[in-house]
């Protein structure tokens, strides 16, 4: 960290910077070609509101969920070991890959309220198939730039109070 703090470019840029992973290049074109193929076997008509709605999707989605992981990861400013914190996350990532319907209404909270995993591809879905009468169109850039906000907010307090580790 030290060292991202004496060059001129962002610390939080240079992080996001740091690692490339090029199989997300990869999984990303299966993911493409998963979402035509399903598209096509729902039978689901694309017009120009669908393909709007889907790269509103998309860019919501990964604000929220880059939010989501800056505000667990900039916990690890005051936390010595954050570890538990980041398999945590990951949990909770595993519980959002199924529709929120199936599990109790307190989760259905949490990953809508708290921690808005949610918006990230359920309500997304719902919206685009027309399932829900929540405007996810008005809801999903709020819940983004909310989580953003928050994530922006801790990660200046955090790198504010940063003291070098000293080695």
């Amino acid at each position: 960290m030290d060292t991202f703090l004496v060059r001129p470019a962002s610390p939080f840029i240079q992080m996001l910077g740091q690692v490339m992973h090029f199989q997300a290049i990869l999984s990303m074109a299966v993911y493409v070609g998963i979402l035509v193929w399903s598209i096509r076997g729902i039978g689901l008509s694309i017009g120009v509101r669908e393909i709007i709605l889907l790269i509103e999707y998309i860019i919501c989605g990964t604000m929220i969920n880059s939010g989501i992981y800056t505000i667990f990861n900039t916990l690890n400013f005051w936390i010595v070991q954050g570890d538990d914190i980041a398999v945590l996350v990951q949990t909770c990532r595993e519980f959002v890959k199924y529709p929120l319907q199936v599990f109790p209404t307190a989760i259905q909270g949490l990953f809508t309220y708290i921690l808005p995993l949610g918006f990230v591809a359920y309500y997304p879905v719902l919206g685009l198939l027309g399932k829900t009468r929540m405007p996810v169109m008005i809801l999903l850039p709020c819940v983004a730039v909310l989580t953003v906000v928050i994530a922006s907010v801790l990660w200046r307090m955090g790198l504010k109070g940063y003291n070098s580790t000293g080695t």
